[in-house]
Order: structure tokens, then C-alpha cells, then sequence
């Protein structure tokens, strides 16, 4: 996760990251809170919930704000989105990842990429 990461920071953002913000990654709760829903992969620790990147330079892409596409953008927000959406695109592509859900599958997603490696298939696939 981390050489994608650096690798569309560098080209979108023309900086490194250096801090990932996120919304939490171990809680023991139900899939999307719904009770009596399986056990999410929070759960078991296996899943991260991530919200901004920050730059060493500039300002956050963060994804609640920056992912959809503004109805005026500058320079700034259109690379801010790049990223996210190359990032996004890559992590499901290339990273070991079980899942990778973000603001283009439904509205609890919004904002943030849910990355897991949990659940049967991850473990006994590698």
C-alpha cells in the first residue's frame, strides 16, 4: 500500500505523504452497524478505515471532500482527486487486499476506502 501511495504522490501531488488518517481500524461491531449482521473485519482487526492523506508539502486529499468531482475546480482540488481516484483504482488492482470498498459503492463508504485482508477467502488464497 505504501509504494503505491508514494508512487501517485509524487506524480499528483508532487510531494510525499507523510501521515494517513484514518477512522479507526479494530472495533467489534457489526458489518455496516446493522444488528444482527455478521461480524465486520474490523472485528478481528483485519480491516482499516482510511479518510485523508497528507502531503509534506500542501494540503490534504481528503476524501470526503476531495474524491467526487467539484463543480468548480482548481488546479489544486483536480489533483487532489487524481490522486485519490488513482490510489483508489491501484489498491484494488495490485494491493493484497480481501476488499476494497471506497465512495463509489455506497453512501456509508462516502468517506472513506474500507481496506481489508480479512474473511476465509484472503487467508486461504495466498
Amino acid at each position: 500500500m505504501e509504494r503505491v501511495v508514494q508512487e501517485e504522490a509524487e506524480t499528483h501531488l508532487r510531494s510525499r505523504i507523510a501521515r494517513i488518517g484514518n477512522l479507526g481500524g479494530f472495533a467489534c461491531r457489526p458489518r455496516n452497524y446493522r444488528r444482527g449482521a455478521s461480524l465486520s473485519a474490523h472485528a478481528f482487526g483485519s480491516a482499516v478505515d482510511v479518510a485523508s492523506f497528507h502531503p509534506v508539502k500542501g494540503t490534504p486529499a481528503i476524501i470526503v471532500r476531495d474524491y467526487a468531482e467539484p463543480k468548480r475546480p482548481s488546479a489544486a482540488q483536480e489533483d487532489r482527486r487524481n490522486f485519490l481516484h488513482a490510489v483508489f483504482r491501484r489498491l484494488r488492482r495490485e494491493a493484497d487486499l480481501t476488499y476494497a470498498v471506497g465512495p463509489d459503492f455506497n453512501a456509508i463508504h462516502r468517506d472513506h476506502f474500507h481496506l481489508d485482508r480479512g474473511g476465509w477467502h484472503f487467508w486461504f488464497n495466498r
